[in-house]
């Protein structure tokens, strides 16, 4: 999957034929749709397919660097296998993305942050968990950014779900209001 992900952007990279994407910081707005697994110690894998929605504010900070900070909500996921209890039925997130442009239209980044998440457990349990992640994004066309990334997110453990963590690859669209 990764082999995958980082062929897509060599080849978005090359083939784009666009001005410098990189500039003054400003607001954005994001969607994109998902793979997701919930594991835990003591359940088998939750696979979902999911979608979110993503709001923030960024930009070139210096030569090369961009900083930006992220709002994004997911609603409930679509099922493809596993128990319904590691199900989310809504998650609300905020991370920092500090990245390093490293040609002129593409960027790596790092998602550093936290999520409240909802799962299906008992009528419904919230917990917080930290998020790491990383991704490449590239501009191709004016105002358009092209987004892949993995995204990993330890949770409290939930009663008798034990230590749960999640790991999703997402692929989106960003719109920059430049």
């Amino acid at each position: 999957m990764f082999k995958k992900l980082l062929i897509a952007s060599v080849i978005l990279t090359t083939t784009s034929s666009v001005v410098n994407a990189a500039g003054a910081p400003a607001p954005y707005l994001g969607a994109s749709v998902g793979l997701l697994s919930i594991t835990s110690e003591s359940h088998p894998a939750y696979r979902a397919i999911d979608g979110n929605i993503s709001v923030g504010y960024g930009g070139i900070v210096s030569p090369n660097v961009n900083l930006a900070g992220e709002f994004a909500y997911t609603p409930s996921s679509g099922i493809i296998s596993g128990r319904d209890l590691l199900k989310t039925t809504w998650d609300l997130g905020f991370s920092l993305l500090p990245g390093y442009y490293f040609s002129e239209r593409t960027m790596a980044y790092v998602r550093i942050g936290a999520a409240y998440t909802r799962f299906n457990f008992n009528k419904g349990i919230s917990r917080t968990g930290g998020q790491l992640g990383f991704g490449l994004q590239t501009n191709v066309c004016q105002n358009w950014d092209l987004r892949g990334e993995y995204v990993w997110t330890k949770y409290q453990s939930v009663k008798q779900i034990a230590s749960p963590n999640s790991d999703k690859f997402n692929i989106g669209l960003v719109y920059k209001f430049e």
